[in-house]
């Protein structure tokens, strides 16, 4: 049995799907079974995908070499992109699809430190999406790091090191979260 994740990464300025349902990560709120709403692929041999990945938005304003902005950096998991075959429904791998969206939202946490500390002059515009891009691609590559480690789930040892990881990476990063 292999999983897949399918992450949704979006730039909410230009995202056309702004108004479609979305879960907002919550450190309180787990994924069940129930939020993957798509219709399951049988003709991949993974089973299950997980949507979810960051967005950011932010406007601004420059006076002389004074830059002012605002800016909101979400994680969002997709329900109507998500599925999983119910008949390899586990714990197990649910907690695996867990684990993704969580990457997601520590990206979405360095995402935010980067953007408080950097030092913005009147490239605002390319200087956010250079910020957002980079750590946007970091994303992917962890993405796929942990899917390959674990075996897509497969390998508990592997797994449990991973669950480690993750909650160690949310936990450095706590400052930023939303």
């Amino acid at each position: 049995m292999k999983t897949s994740s399918l992450f949704l990464l979006l730039a909410l300025l230009l995202s056309p799907v702004r108004d479609e349902e979305r879960i907002a990560w919550n450190e309180d709120r787990r994924l069940t079974w129930e939020d993957f709403r798509a219709k399951a692929d049988y003709n991949v041999s993974w089973a299950a995908t997980t949507s979810s990945g960051m967005t950011h938005e932010f406007s601004g304003s420059i006076k002389g070499d004074k830059v002012s902005f605002d800016y909101e950096v979400h994680c969002y998991f997709y329900p109507h992109n998500s599925w999983y075959k119910k008949e390899l429904a586990t714990e197990k791998l649910l907690l695996h699809e867990q684990l993704h969206f969580d990457i997601a939202e520590i990206h979405a946490r360095k995402l935010r430190k980067r953007i408080a500390a950097k030092t913005f002059t009147s490239n605002l515009k390319k200087e956010m999406n250079a910020l957002y891009t980079l750590t946007n691609n970091e994303m992917k590559r962890m993405q796929h790091r942990y899917d390959e480690a674990t075996d897509f789930s497969l390998n508990r040892e592997k797994q449990v090191e991973w669950q480690e990881i993750v909650q160690s990476e949310l936990a450095r990063l706590s400052g930023y979260k939303k």
